[in-house]
């Protein structure tokens, strides 16, 4: 489904309640909990705080619509058990990214697509699936659509980003209010912050 399909169907349902609009900052967030509702604490302009999560959503270019998130929590070292776990806990460089950027400018509107989760498969065939579990977001050839950076100074990039909109787990009590929040950030995003990529083709 195209995004400007669900631009005028999630605007009556999911705005029908009158939300107010939320920052560039708080609207990722959403996106990036499949739903999940989040508590911040303001810590500047263009800046928040997720309690709890000890997560920092930073707008680092307001006019390209780029975000950085980057885990307070993270240690600089882990703690491993050496000689196949039966040795003694040395502590040892934490190699996990040190923070994540995201390109929301660059992603083509009109090309957002609702993309399957596969539960399961049997001799390469899916028997298992949730065909609308995802928002896929992708750039224009060639565009990054997010990067994490690591502590060597570099960084691994994809050039399209995938939203979860329904949880794989079974059950949960609050999955319908999840994947309204994911839609409505989607519509939001889009519609009132970020214009997005003009699409180029490589040739």
């Amino acid at each position: 489904m195209r995004l400007a399909w669900t631009l005028a169907v999630v605007a009556a349902i999911a705005w029908s309640g009158g939300a107010t609009a939320q920052s560039l900052e708080e609207t990722v967030l959403p996106l990036q909990r499949s739903g999940a509702q989040s508590m911040v604490r303001r810590e500047g302009p263009d800046v928040v705080v997720v309690d709890g999560l000890n997560w920092e959503v930073r707008v680092t270019d307001p006019a390209a619509c780029t975000v950085r998130i980057t885990d307070r929590s993270r240690p600089a070292e882990s703690r491993i058990r050496s000689d196949w776990g039966t040795g003694p806990v040395k502590p040892s460089p934490n190699l996990e990214a040190l923070y994540k950027e995201i390109y929301l400018g660059r992603v083509i509107p009109g090309d957002i697509n609702k993309v399957p989760q596969v539960i399961s498969t049997r001799n390469g065939v899916v028997v298992e699936q949730i065909v609308d579990a995802n928002w896929r977001l992708a750039g224009s050839p060639g565009d990054e659509v997010w990067c994490q950076f690591w502590p060597d100074g570099s960084k691994s990039c994809s050039d399209s980003l995938t939203v979860e909109r329904i949880s794989i787990a079974r059950g949960l009590p609050d999955q319908d209010e999840r994947t309204t929040r994911v839609d409505r950030a989607l519509v939001h995003l889009y519609g009132d912050l970020c214009k997005g990529a003009a699409k180029r083709v490589p040739f």
